[in-house]
């Protein structure tokens, strides 16, 4: 069943573009390019760009089904495949069970049954339409890990933009049954050489005021408001201390091949991921 819709969403073209969670041959190389190369081209032509970060609030649980089931019908998954899916979905169960105590079992309303490989797919065709509601924003998504891009040469413009998306992106997840963390969404504007802020800026979601922050993790990869990669590369030299010290240390006592294996698997991943974007 996988196999069949996978193949079907392929063939009519019916996943969003930006999306490179759950996909093959699509990595987070791909998200983290897609978005950097974007705030290069802004930075070029002296263009200010707001990325916000969104924390999609356990978002695989909350994935409503009879919602599910009308997307599903909508983009042409009908008859006995959206029976068979809707089938799927309904009469779970669950329980928690602790040591010798177990709770009573209580049907599962709402969520993909995580841990199955239709699980991230289901959840993908989910939130496939949420670029639709932006009108003035580049939605990015891998998997759950949403943000909006938001661009302008004005200042003031930009703040208004991203609060106006603020704004459709918390009715889009109203209308879907989803929350975020409010807490946990994060905001950086990254400026074009030689160009500063005039004021602090703050954005405003569900009533909360959200505060730029001056560097941003995504994907393991940590950006800051010029893209000067400082603050990614501080933290890979923090990371190699210590194995460093521990290879130099038993250098004497070990043979080429150890060391080898060591390197590989101290040193190399972390050193060559996200290279493409930061190195």
């Amino acid at each position: 069943m996988y196999d069949r819709i996978e193949l079907f969403c392929n063939d009519h073209n019916l996943i969003y573009s930006n999306q490179f969670g759950f996909r093959k041959k699509y990595s987070t190389n791909h998200a983290l390019l897609g978005i950097v190369e974007q705030i290069r081209k802004n930075l070029d032509n002296k263009i200010f760009s707001c990325e916000i970060f969104v924390d999609l609030e356990k978002a695989f649980d909350r994935v409503n089904h009879s919602i599910l089931i009308d997307k599903l019908n909508h983009y042409g998954i009908r008859g006995s495949a959206n029976k068979w899916i809707s089938s799927y979905l309904s009469n779970r169960k669950q329980h928690v069970k602790l040591n010798s105590a177990k709770s009573n079992d209580e049907k599962v309303t709402c969520g993909v049954p995580q841990g199955s490989i239709l699980g991230p797919l289901l959840f993908t065709i989910y939130i496939n339409d949420m670029h639709k509601a932006m009108n003035n924003s580049t939605v990015y998504h891998f998997a759950d890990e949403t943000n909006l891009l938001c661009s302008s040469r004005h200042q003031s413009n930009i703040f208004k933009l991203a609060n106006r998306e603020l704004k459709v992106l918390y009715e889009w997840l109203c209308v879907n049954r989803l929350s975020l963390n409010v807490a946990k969404t994060e905001f950086i504007i990254f400026r074009p050489p030689r160009l500063k802020l005039s004021k602090r800026v703050a954005l405003k979601l569900a009533g909360t005021k959200l505060y730029e922050s001056t560097k941003i993790k995504y994907l393991g990869i940590i950006l800051d408001s010029r893209l000067t990669w400082k603050h990614h590369v501080h933290k890979l030299c923090k990371k190699f201390n210590w194995p460093v010290g521990m290879v130099y240390k038993i250098r004497d006592y070990c043979t080429q091949n150890v060391l080898h294996s060591l390197y590989f698997s101290l040193f190399n991943s972390h050193l060559t991921y996200g290279l493409p974007v930061w190195g």
